[in-house]
């Protein structure tokens, strides 16, 4: 039978099938487009027979036949992967002979820890830096080789050759993995990428570098032990945020406009925070008085990028990816650890003591957000939604971040005001709002958004 000839009754279909079934017998577990094909005619001629039947039983089983149906023909993962990362390599070592490598991950227990590699994973080896490859392909000539462990070797200076390893110099010699659960390599590497896509589509602005990422995230065994906990209780979008507001800013107001939005904030708190940027105080705390007090300056930040979580001009952190904050008014949501989520309704100061003092064991490591880290995570939204494939907003546009709620910059003063400022999505204009509120107020849609990043 061709590729082009369709299986004209039952009977041939079976055939098809049942030489189908030995593929996948013999390890091939991939259908080709005529099995497929062969697969969904059965199905379908099954799940007429099981409605016509018309028992509940029989509607349930027709029901998990139309499910398989719509499996049969949906793109695995696998198929929709990236072939450069996703095929079969050719890869130079040390002695300049090539060898096959298959991007298969490598698994094994150390110190009573399961570690998954994946292609593209770092780690230390006998005190160097290292990235894991892949395994030896079963179709290359050193039939000894098979399966085993390829490295990257002098990726500080900028890598190309590689060596074979057995997996017991990895397992004795290896440091320094990668020991998220949730936020492996892979996905970080992803979110990298989808980052490195907002701000080309924005303008330039310069990211990190992947090697220079992944070695920042890693390297402080606190950190990680930090994130380990939070990504349990749903930090998993990691946030890119350049430190420039004013660029970020006008990169966004651009960008809104383009798009059928305004350009123009709705209120002067932005005009005057863009008159005195180098003035704006962060990280600061709210006295007996309700008055903000303390912070430093985006000068002062620069200085000692170490202690705020800022890695080559950005600030990088970790936050839940939900669309709007809790109003007060809203249920409590308890995630499995026991961390009820914040809502509105506080006071800045209440806030600040209850949840950003490391008090509550729930809320270790978190601390207030400041604006340059909600604009990026905006600029994602809209890329997302927008700016991605080019749609034009039209009426009332209640699909982008904090529609329904403000975000409270707790932590964040102004020059010569007491308003701390807060950020929406204001709908029914299409524009970003920028207003204050002052610290004593409490609001049922205004709260500060909680984040995560590394600091000493």
């Amino acid at each position: 039978m061709t590729p082009l000839e369709r299986p004209k009754n039952f009977f041939q279909i079976k055939a098809i099938m049942r030489e189908s079934e030995q593929n996948q017998n013999l390890g091939n577990e991939v259908l080709s487009e005529e099995e497929k094909e062969a697969r969904g005619i059965l199905l379908a001629q099954e799940i007429v027979a099981l409605q016509k039947e018309g028992t509940e039983e029989a509607n349930q089983a027709a029901i998990a036949k139309a499910q398989e149906l719509e499996k049969l023909f949906t793109p695995s993962a696998e198929s929709t992967r990236e072939p450069e990362l996703y095929s079969n390599t050719e890869l130079t070592l040390e002695d300049g002979t090539k060898v096959l490598v298959k991007p298969d991950n490598y698994s094994f227990i150390k110190d009573n820890k399961t570690i998954n590699l994946f292609p593209g994973s770092l780690f230390n080896l006998s005190g160097a830096r290292v990235r894991f490859k892949g395994l030896v392909d079963d179709s290359d000539l050193r039939a000894e080789e098979r399966g085993k462990p390829v490295l990257e070797l002098e990726i500080e200076s900028g890598g190309g050759l590689h060596r074979i390893v057995e997996g017991s110099e990895i397992i004795e010699n290896g440091e320094d993995f990668w020991n998220w659960e949730v936020l492996t390599q892979e996905v970080i590497q992803k979110q990298l990428a989808e980052w490195q896509d907002v701000y080309r589509a924005l303008g330039e602005v310069h990211l990190p570098s992947e090697e220079a990422l992944l070695a920042y995230l890693s390297s402080d065994p606190e950190f990680v032990e930090l994130m380990q906990k939070k990504e349990q209780q749903g930090f998993t979008q990691m946030v890119i945020a350049p430190l420039e507001l004013k660029k970020m800013i006008d990169l966004l107001n651009t960008k809104v406009k383009a798009q059928g939005g305004q350009d123009k904030v709705t209120s002067s708190t932005w005009d005057e925070i863009l008159a005195h940027e180098d003035q704006i105080q962060y990280f600061g705390s709210i006295n007996a008085s309700n008055a903000p007090e303390g912070g430093q300056t985006i000068g002062q930040i620069k200085a000692k990028p170490e202690v705020f979580g800022i890695l080559d001009g950005c600030m990088v952190s970790f936050v839940k990816p939900r669309q709007n904050l809790l109003k007060s008014s809203e249920a409590d949501e308890i995630d499995p650890t026991g961390r009820t989520e914040i809502k509105g309704g506080k006071k800045a100061k209440e806030y600040l003591t209850q949840y950003f003092s490391d008090k509550d064991a729930n809320y270790s490591g978190e601390q207030a957000m400041i604006p340059q880290e909600w604009l990026g995570l905006f600029a994602k939204d809209l890329y997302d939604k927008y700016l991605k494939d080019n749609n034009r907003m039209a009426g009332s546009v209640t699909n982008l971040l904090d529609t329904e709620t403000a975000t409270w910059f707790i932590s964040t003063s102004l020059p010569g005001r007491d308003g701390l400022p807060c950020a929406v999505w204001d709908s029914g204009v299409r524009r970003l709002g920028f207003v204050g509120s002052g610290p004593a107020d409490s609001l049922e849609f205004l709260a500060p958004r909680p984040s995560v990043r590394k600091k000493s």
